[in-house]
């Protein structure tokens, strides 16, 4: 008898999990309709991903949830996806580490998972373009105003890799399949993503028009932020930085937030090529 598959895709974050995510639940009907089961984010949210990182609620307690929300019978296939698996955006102030508690919680959802074959999926990019995004993203749910260099150096961000990250993830036995997207090649290999997701080429998925929901602040944006940050409350700073940043694009001054000197450009430029080239010898790529 088949197995059940469960595909698990981890994020990382700002690595299009929303348009990702948006198109999955866009298709959830049809997805059914061929007997693959899509966990919509609310349901991952409503509990199951906050009680992946709590110790007192075992793996059997989150698989019954879950077996609670869907009829396991009706599936071939499950798919899930959430960013927030592998950690959040504010960790960094909590842990000693970017994604610390990434491995802790995978290891809860294999568990969750034990009796099915499960397919990790984990999409990457370029560092200096993850690092600025993730801050942007850090930003809209904090209550506080941290410079970027006070964010990044809160964690080893030269010394983070994400090797690392993914052999962390698939444990020293690689007895799980991982796959990875380099998000930078999205556009070329969509179909194949979308392909990895279903498990065949005859499911056609209709996409959401939006890739990317929410942008990075702009420059100008980080810049007021720095000088108001100085005058405004926390939480009065976020709301009002959200409708200028609104404002400023309708004058176009969309100069990207860029942190880096070319030094700097040029060393995560390589460090993200060395980390490609191993991986790619090592993991099978969308």
């Amino acid at each position: 008898e088949m197995k059940l598959e469960v595909i698990i895709h981890l994020g990382v974050h700002k690595t299009a999990t929303t348009y990702i995510q948006n198109t999955l639940l866009q298709n959830k009907q049809h997805l059914e309709d061929n007997r693959i089961a899509y966990i919509p984010l609310h349901i991952m949210r409503s509990g199951i991903t906050q009680s992946l990182t709590e110790e007192s609620v075992n793996a059997s307690e989150i698989r019954n949830f879950l077996f609670t929300k869907i009829d396991i019978e009706k599936y071939d296939r499950i798919i899930i996806s959430d960013e927030n698996i592998i950690g959040g955006t504010k960790d960094i102030f909590t842990q000693s580490s970017l994604y610390d508690s990434a491995q802790n919680n995978v290891d809860k959802i294999k568990e969750v998972f034990i009796e099915y074959d499960i397919k990790f999926l984990i999409a990457i990019r370029n560092y200096s373009d993850f690092y600025p995004s993730m801050y942007c993203e850090f930003l809209r749910h904090h209550e506080k105003f941290v410079s970027f260099r006070h964010y990044v150096s809160s964690f080893n961000y030269l010394k983070y890799n994400w090797t690392e990250l993914i052999e962390n993830i698939v444990g020293p036995t690689k007895k799980y399949s991982l796959s990875i997207m380099q998000l930078e090649q999205l556009s070329e290999v969509e179909d194949k993503l979308f392909q990895f997701f279903t498990g065949s080429s005859e499911i056609s998925i209709s996409r959401v028009t939006t890739k990317d929901s929410r942008k990075s602040y702009k420059a100008k944006t980080i810049r007021m932020m720095e000088v108001l940050n100085k005058e405004l409350d926390g939480k009065y700073l976020i709301k009002f930085i959200n409708a200028f940043d609104k404002m400023n694009l309708k004058k176009n001054q969309v100069e990207k937030f860029n942190p880096w000197n070319d030094s700097e450009l040029l060393f995560f430029k390589e460090k993200y090529e060395q980390d490609l080239a191993y991986l790619k010898t090592h993991f099978e790529f969308i």
